[in-house]
């Protein structure tokens, strides 16, 4: 069961701007890379949190 209809998230996300979008976008393959995936995959929960810390 999900949280919101479909035709609410539907709604909303016609509403967003596609620029805005590639722009958050791009921050976050900025900011988490190939590289620091696999390296984020290969922690424990407790490492991540430090590792998210230190960032």
């Amino acid at each position: 069961m999900s949280i919101f209809q479909k035709s609410v998230i539907n709604k909303h996300l016609a509403n967003l701007d596609s620029r805005q979008i590639k722009k958050a976008y791009q921050k976050f393959r900025k900011n988490y890379n190939s590289v620091k995936i696999e390296k984020i995959k290969n922690l424990k929960g407790e490492e991540i949190a430090i590792v998210e810390m230190s960032v």
